[in-house]
Parts: C-alpha cells; structure tokens; sequence
C-alpha cells in the first residue's frame, strides 16, 4: 500500500515533466475534459521522464544460463557494445536469467537530453494492465501493434505483413486463445499511460535512467600536480608567516599578562609545535611532487578498456593488476608512452571468462622528466 502511494506521488511529480517521444514528435500530457490525452508538441529538452512510442525501438527477450549479476552484465555490455540499450534481468529456475531486452531507435536517442527516464511504451502499459490476464490491441495513428500481458510477464509485437491481427500474434507467441480480449484506442491509451505511471515503483524507474556519454578525454595530470603543489606551497608559506607573525606578537605581549604568562606559554608552545607540522607536510610534498606519472599511466589503462582489481608502490615500481580482453598487446601499449621506462609480467597472464587476467610491473622515467622542468 505503501508503495502504491509512493509511486502515485512520484507520478504527480514528474508529470509536468513527462513527454511522449515518436520519432518525429514530442508530445506533453494535458487534461481535456476531465480526461487525459496527448496534447501539442513540446520541446524534447524540457522534460525528464519519456515514454517511448512502440514504433521506436525493437524488443525482445532472451534466456542466458548464468545466475552471477555481474558476469550477465558484462556479455550483454560486450553483445550489445555501442547500441543504446535497457535491459531488464529477471532470474529463473536452473541458475538461469530471463532478459528483456529493449533496443532503441538513434534518431528517437538523438532527439533526448542528455539525463532522462526513457520507458517503454509496451512496459507503461503492461504496468497499467498487470492485474488482468489479457492480450490486446493498441491501434495507433498508422499503425497498431500487439501486447499480450500475465502478471509480471510480457510481450509485445508491432503489426506487420506475417502478424497483421490478434489471432495471428496468440498464435505466434503462444497467447491463450481463452483470454480477455482489449481494444485500446487512440482516445483510451492517454488515461492508461498515466495509470501504468503511477503504478511503476521509484526503484523500478532507476532501470530506465539513461544519460549519453561523452568520450573521455585523458585530465593533464602534469598541470594538474604542478599546479595543485604550487597551491599547497603557498597556503604553507602564508601560514608559516601568519605563524611566525602570531609567535612574534606574543612574545610582546607576555610581559604585560602578568599572572597570565603560564597561559601564553602554553600557547606559545602549541603554535611551535602546529609550525613543526606544516614543515614536515612541506617535506611530504616535496617528495611526491613526480607522482602524476602513476596515475596517467591508470588513467590510460582505464581508457583502454583495461578493469583494474589493485595497483600498489614497491620498490620504486608500480605494480598493477586486472583484467582486459586481450592482455597481450599491453606491454607494448604501456612503453609507448613517454614517462614509462619498462613494463614487464610479474606472472603469466590467465584466460578466464573471455578476459586475461594479469599483473604486471612498471618502471617510470622520473630522472627524464625531472630533467624537463
């Protein structure tokens, strides 16, 4: 009941914000009448919830025989690399996993800002219809498609030459002939998209976030360090003086506290001893000012596809180690770049579940690069 309640005030909310997006169009949600309905074009870039027109993206679902959450993610990243996708996991008996998998249209993916909630037509209807065994026909302006709905099982089908009716779609996908039968019309479908809005739970909007990424570019770590040690040089330097300036003008003043001079050498004391630690974090940093080199070298790393488990500092040599595709071109990858010396395998790298495992160490040209400056 909870719940219920939560989601219909999450549906008041974002209402204001919610646009149906076709391939061509955007449309906002307004009351007529009493009665909902698709109102006039909008600007895709104000919204923040989108239900996406069935027209505009392929679905289907698939079973994989793999229970772990984590190695499922990583074969549908790998299958569906480059192509803007949802998926939805549901486990099943025998370390199975039942995959929705919904795969939009470019031109609709264009038309978005770049963070959104972008929802399924077939999925805010199957939500509004959940509580009813039935299959249905949706007839939109051009043309209809087909949804078949079991509780919280679903499927759904554009019309086209070989499934034109509702009894061709029952008898491809396996529907009950026995079942309710519903006809949406264009006037009727308005009213349940907002009741299959509300009836989506908040945690089950997170699985429709989507934002568009942007390639990354490698940060100037150089820039970055010198820059951020300069800073830290100064605010030490200030405060070195602002220290001194302050143990001055108590000395001054002792003589005229009198019975207080116990009290002003205590304080005394602590600023000389707060001045001990700043020297030593000078010298701290002063000692690690070459350390930019480690981390563009786990910045390329990460960019080149490469998931690191641990890195850690031996010896005056970095030692990293993870997983990739291919581990074999990463020696030869890692001494191209200029701040590296040498990059060898601690141990032979391993092959398992389609990725290398393999730890290897890295010697860095520091006497070089400090010979630039």
């Amino acid at each position: 009941m909870f719940s219920s309640k939560l989601a219909g005030i999450v549906a008041r909310f974002i209402t204001p914000m919610l646009r149906f997006q076709t391939l061509e169009d955007c449309y906002v949600f307004a009351v007529e009448s009493y009665k909902w309905r698709i109102g006039t074009q909008a600007s895709p870039s104000k919204g923040l919830v989108y239900i996406a027109a069935r027209r505009s993206y392929l679905e289907f679902e698939k079973v994989y025989p793999i229970e772990s959450s984590s190695d499922l993610k990583a074969v549908l990243n790998q299958q569906f690399e480059g192509r803007d996708c949802i998926h939805l996991i549901q486990k099943t008996a025998n370390h199975q996993s039942l995959v929705k998998t919904f795969i939009f249209d470019t031109k609709l993916i264009s038309a978005l800002p770049a963070f959104s909630i972008l929802l399924p037509e077939s999925v805010v209807l199957h939500a509004a219809l959940q509580d009813r065994h039935c299959k249905s026909v949706i007839r939109d302006e051009g043309q209809s498609w087909f949804l078949y709905v079991r509780a919280a099982h679903f499927s759904s089908q554009i019309s086209n030459i070989i499934c034109g009716d509702l009894d061709t779609f029952s008898m491809v996908n396996g529907v009950p002939q026995d079942i309710e039968e519903i006809d949406i019309q264009p006037s009727d479908k308005p009213a349940l998209l907002m009741k299959g809005l509300k009836s989506i739970s908040p945690t089950s909007l997170l699985n429709f976030i989507r934002y568009k990424r942007q390639q990354a570019q490698p940060l100037p770590w150089r820039e970055i360090g010198v820059s951020t040690v300069a800073g830290l040089l100064c605010y030490l330097s200030l405060s070195s003086f602002y220290l001194h300036w302050t143990e001055s003008s108590a000395s001054k003043i002792v003589a005229s506290f009198g019975s207080d001079v116990d009290l002003v050498m205590t304080e005394k004391q602590q600023v000389e001893e707060l001045q001990l630690k700043l020297n030593k974090a000078q010298q701290l940093l002063l000692q690690h000012e070459n350390t930019w080199p480690v981390w563009s070298t786990l910045l390329h790393l990460l960019d080149n596809g490469v998931s690191l488990s641990s890195f850690q500092w031996q010896n005056g040599h970095l030692i990293v180690k993870g997983t990739t595709p291919v581990a074999t071109g990463l020696i030869e990858a890692l001494t191209k770049l200029s701040y590296v010396s040498r990059a060898t395998f601690t141990d032979p790298t391993r092959r398992e579940r389609d990725l290398d495992s393999f730890s290897i160490k890295i010697e860095f040209r520091l006497e070089a690069e400090d010979a630039k400056k």
